[in-house]
């Protein structure tokens, strides 16, 4: 299959185009931001620029790409029902995917299957895509039903982008990067707030542990926004980190020297 359409060339998005069109693939490209598109047509990033997803169907086959946030993956989803009973081969690219499921779940699914590349920055938007991001990173793909011809088909996607591709079961997809993912990035912003209100010149005495907290903190606030509210996993190992905290407080109050240093050294590898 050599079309593919891209709905939204941010970070994900515009990786995506630049990687497939230097395959001969045939990148259509859907985005209401027209510098993205226009600077992604200009440098042969993508064949055509399409104003809605309306227009797909003009095409005779495709793999459709939601490369948008949680919410407004859902939204156009929601707007074009009709790509669930169409021939083309539908994916995502969200890191949450409880709502987006749930919805699915009411069709049949045949068609659609979720992916989850392991290759996000803090960076953000078209000019920071980059044709190799995903290269030697991990896809996570799930299927709900979906059939081999389309779930071999979004592999092979992932595949020419030079992705490890990984089978995961959905039921266990936001409950495992709640706690890789979205966790950190939860302690990140919480941790960059501390500092602010106690008025720390970061830019001066940040050491090695906390440059890579700020890195985290600068990522995209739309989509951090949208998967913390999205995954309903996060909340409750917000509660068990606060007790690990609380825990490790009082240790670290207490004149117990060896149970506190017996804690820390529980984790080195």
């Amino acid at each position: 299959m050599n079309n593919i359409v891209i709905c939204g060339i941010g970070l994900i998005g515009g990786s995506i185009a630049k990687g497939l069109s230097k395959d001969n693939f045939n990148v259509y490209v859907i985005d209401s931001n027209l510098d993205s598109k226009n600077n992604a047509i200009r440098n042969k990033h993508a064949h055509e620029a399409m104003h809605s997803v309306e227009e797909v169907k003009k095409l005779e086959d495709a793999i459709f790409i939601f490369a948008t946030p949680p919410k407004t993956t859902l939204e156009i989803l929601k707007k074009n029902e009709w790509l669930l009973s169409s021939k083309f081969s539908v994916t995502d690219v969200t890191s949450v995917k409880t709502e987006l499921i749930k919805y699915l779940k009411g069709f049949d699914t045949e068609n659609f299957i979720l992916s989850h590349p392991i290759s996000g920055s803090h960076l953000s938007g078209f000019e920071n895509s980059s044709e190799n991001l995903f290269a030697g990173k991990t896809t996570i793909i799930s299927s709900l039903g979906s059939s081999k011809f389309h779930l071999d088909r979004i592999q092979n996607l992932w595949k020419s982008l030079k992705s490890n591709v990984i089978e995961l079961d959905y039921e266990n997809h936001d409950k495992l990067f709640s706690l890789t993912s979205h966790l950190p990035h939860f302690v990140a912003y919480s941790l960059m707030k501390v500092l602010h209100d106690n008025n720390i010149d970061i830019s001066t005495y940040a050491g090695g542990g906390l440059k890579e907290f700020i890195r985290l903190s600068q990522s995209s606030p739309e989509m951090w926004g949208d998967i913390f509210q999205s995954n309903a996993h996060l909340n409750k190992h917000i509660d068990e980190l606060v007790e690990k905290l609380i825990e490790l407080k009082e240790l670290s109050s207490s004149k117990d020297g060896f149970a506190l240093k017996e804690y820390l050294n529980q984790f080195k590898q």
